[in-house]
């Protein structure tokens, strides 16, 4: 691993989003009824404690192997989350646009809630996709 900590990061943040939302999506489709239910706020809760968790494991996994120095953020850093967090907004602004629709076609509260969901998961993956990019790239 000869990437700095924020690239190595953003692979755990990446991998981790990635695979923890679409196990809970697998879960909670199709939708029992149109509403969301009390069993879904808890398993979705569940999701985000294990979220936490899987990145404080993988910071103190990638700092004590490693042995990482923390890095003040540079040019270079702040050029690369601008560059990242402008293909966010495209994501986010798409998915609050659908979730919108989804409140005018459907009844209850379940598909709103879980394209709003949907959205802020697809804007991490690619915030976190976009970053590895450009690290790599050498912007």
């Amino acid at each position: 691993m000869n990437n700095g900590f924020k690239e190595n990061f953003q692979w755990v943040t990446l991998s981790s989003v990635a695979l923890i939302y679409l196990y809970y999506f697998y879960r909670v489709l199709p939708p029992s009824g149109p509403d969301i239910t009390v069993d879904q706020i808890k398993f979705f809760t569940a999701m985000v404690v294990l979220l936490v968790a899987v990145h404080v494991i993988g910071a103190i996994v990638l700092i004590a192997v490693d042995r990482f120095k923390q890095p003040e953020t540079d040019e270079r850093d702040q050029l690369i989350n601008l560059k990242a967090r402008r293909n966010v907004s495209w994501v986010l602004s798409l998915g609050i646009f659908s979730a919108m629709a989804s409140a005018f076609f459907s009844e209850g509260n379940f598909w709103v809630m879980h394209v709003l969901l949907a959205s802020l998961v697809a804007a991490q993956v690619i915030e976190s996709a976009s970053t590895i990019f450009y690290y790599r790239r050498g912007f």
